[in-house]
């Protein structure tokens, strides 16, 4: 959260809108949390229009992407348990 205090957040996050208005957060979680914690009112980032299978992809390249090392087998792990997932997708959906 210092980081996002001091530089404000340098990465947008990736949304998609919702049917009922508003946007789902498909990944930076972390950074709307810190955003918020350091006051900001206001957060980069990218609107996509993604399906659910397109937007649990995206989550989980993002998320295995922003770990330094990740063994294959987890990438693949993380990617099969996601499959039959994807209604709302579960505590990953957040809406702005």
């Amino acid at each position: 959260m210092e980081s996002v205090k001091d530089k404000g957040v340098t990465q947008a996050a990736i949304v998609r809108p919702r049917e009922d208005g508003g946007y789902e957060i498909v990944s930076g979680h972390r950074r709307q949390m810190a955003s918020e914690l350091a006051g900001y009112t206001n957060m980069p980032c990218i609107v996509r229009n993604l399906t659910d299978e397109q937007a649990i992809t995206q989550m989980v390249e993002d998320n295995t992407t922003q770990r330094e090392s990740i063994l294959p087998s987890e990438r693949a792990w993380r990617l099969s348990s996601n499959k039959g997932r994807v209604p709302g997708m579960g505590n990953a959906s957040m809406r702005l």
